[in-house]
């Protein structure tokens, strides 16, 4: 969702940023949740495949954010990074009340992050 927002919010504010989201795990499909969610808004996400962080990723990034404390092992190899900590909670396996509560959130935190990079 996050990586959606973010290519959304980059063209409306005309903002060239190049926008890749990683996971702690790696996934063949982002839940249907997300994409039904994310269609709601106008996004398409049905094609995003989820892919795994890896160390050798972070020469590639001027910002990281991390959504949630899971992630926070990383910490110590980020450098001079611009990094950014969100507390997202992880709605896999809730309804889809909760997706769209989370949805809501990371749309808000996204448009900020674009709006200062």
């Amino acid at each position: 969702m996050a990586e959606g927002y973010a290519k959304y919010f980059a063209k409306a504010m005309k903002k060239e940023l190049h926008v890749e989201s990683r996971g702690v795990d790696s996934a063949s499909h982002v839940t249907i949740t997300s994409v039904e969610a994310m269609r709601e808004e106008g996004i398409d996400i049905s094609s995003h495949v989820p892919r795994q962080f890896e160390d050798r990723d972070i020469d590639r990034f001027d910002a990281i954010v991390t959504m949630g404390p899971e992630v926070a092992c990383i910490n110590t190899t980020l450098n001079d990074k611009k990094v950014v900590y969100w507390d997202i909670p992880d709605p896999v396996g809730q309804g889809s009340d909760v997706y769209r509560n989370v949805r809501d959130l990371i749309k808000r935190m996204t448009m900020e992050l674009v709006k200062s990079l």
